[in-house]
């Protein structure tokens, strides 16, 4: 999926986009009216760590996104995201977006049966075991590491204000190491 991240479409045109195709392919967006989530996507703009719920405002030059993606297919969950850069993202943004992109594939090459958890500065104790399916969903943020929920009780903010970028893979350990099952 290409998302239209664009200047002037809103979280809203993308939400109205993964919710047609998620039951075009027979799937259903996992997120909607789950525990009163209101939208079928979470898309995370500037300060938004995740869980930002979709609305009008127009994305602007510069903006950075994250768009979240789950969709229950077949009996299964599958999540994933990425974070996309809106027009013209200066070098921080663009920097912030690419390390945390290459965090999550650090994070996907050190899954293997056997391994700890907590090997990759993870708190979970348990080993990684052939047959388990899990999602990797680093968020890095360009400041402090404390977040505010918001009123609506799902949106996540940086408490200074700091950019974050998230991006995510549904995983699952395999006898001989770890498939990503997710495409976003």
């Amino acid at each position: 999926m290409r998302p239209p991240k664009q200047v002037g479409k809103t979280t809203d045109d993308i939400d109205k986009l993964v919710h047609k195709l998620a039951l075009d392919n027979g799937a259903y967006p996992s997120p909607l009216h789950y525990k009163g989530f209101p939208k079928s996507v979470c898309t995370s703009v500037n300060n938004v760590a995740c869980h930002g719920i979709p609305d009008d405002r127009p994305l602007e030059d510069g903006d950075i996104i994250n768009i979240d993606v789950t969709v229950y297919l077949n009996g299964f969950h599958g999540d994933c995201s990425s974070t996309f850069l809106v027009g013209n993202v200066d070098e921080k943004g663009r920097k912030l977006v690419q390390v945390t992109e290459e965090c999550l594939y650090r994070a996907i090459e050190h899954c293997k049966p056997g391994r700890f958890f907590n090997s990759l500065d993870n708190v979970y104790p348990g080993r990684m075991l052939p047959g388990m399916t899990f999602t990797i969903e680093p968020v890095i943020a360009q400041g402090s590491e404390n977040i505010v929920i918001l009123e609506d009780g799902w949106t996540a903010v940086m408490e200074d204000t700091g950019r974050a970028a998230q991006f995510e893979h549904t995983v699952l350990i395999t006898e001989t190491g770890v498939e990503v099952l997710t495409q976003c």
